[in-house]
């Protein structure tokens, strides 16, 4: 009698294997560029098949889908944490030193510059990034809302500020992950010493 599969099992093995595959596809995006970075490369970083890695993903562009999808989770997950604190402004200002620790993990910021220089000249890359962007950027103003009703309760949204302030938010984290890379030795607790009265100063307007 064929003994019943275990479900939960397989998927947890399934996801294990992606996982794989992302963090070789990683490694090898960052050490080589996107194009110099072929399947078969990837497959021997991640000690499998080609043919294997093809199971899971069809392409190189569905890599970088899922690698940014898994990154744009991250950001969403801290997002909804923001929004379930009393006062969202006070945490977004607290926990800048969660978000400047992700800008100074130089293996991912090396790995998403890559994928934006991608984006210049692969339109499909383009489009993956600019829609995870958009909806970043959209979940960023709903808190920008949040805060101003905190902070100018009874005050109407002046919607260009909003688009201000989180272009400029964008701008800090985007440039922190930038300089991390060109300057590693950076000195962490000085930049966050400076950053949370910067943050203060955008997000009151």
């Amino acid at each position: 009698m064929e003994k019943p599969r275990n479900t939960k099992c397989d998927e947890s093995r399934a996801e294990a294997r992606r996982q794989q595959i992302l963090d070789a596809a990683g490694q090898c995006f960052r050490e080589h560029g996107f194009h110099s970075a072929s399947m078969q490369l990837i497959a021997r970083t991640a000690g499998m098949s080609v043919g294997h890695i093809y199971h899971y993903f069809e392409n190189k562009e569905a890599i970088i889908a899922a690698i940014v999808a898994a990154d744009e989770a991250i950001s969403r997950t801290r997002f909804e944490g923001f929004r379930r604190e009393p006062e969202v402004f006070r945490a977004m200002i607290d926990q800048a030193d969660k978000g400047l620790d992700r800008c100074l993990d130089i293996d991912r910021s090396a790995l998403l510059m890559e994928i934006v220089a991608e984006s210049g000249r692969n339109p499909r890359i383009a489009e993956i990034v600019h829609a995870t962007d958009r909806g970043l950027r959209q979940q960023l103003e709903d808190l920008m809302d949040r805060v101003h009703g905190e902070r100018h309760p009874g005050e109407a949204v002046d919607p260009r500020q909003r688009a201000a302030q989180v272009a400029l938010i964008s701008v800090v984290f985007d440039g922190l992950r930038m300089r991390s890379i060109r300057q590693p030795d950076l000195d962490r607790d000085a930049v966050l010493e400076l950053l949370r009265p910067l943050l203060q100063r955008i997000l009151e307007g």
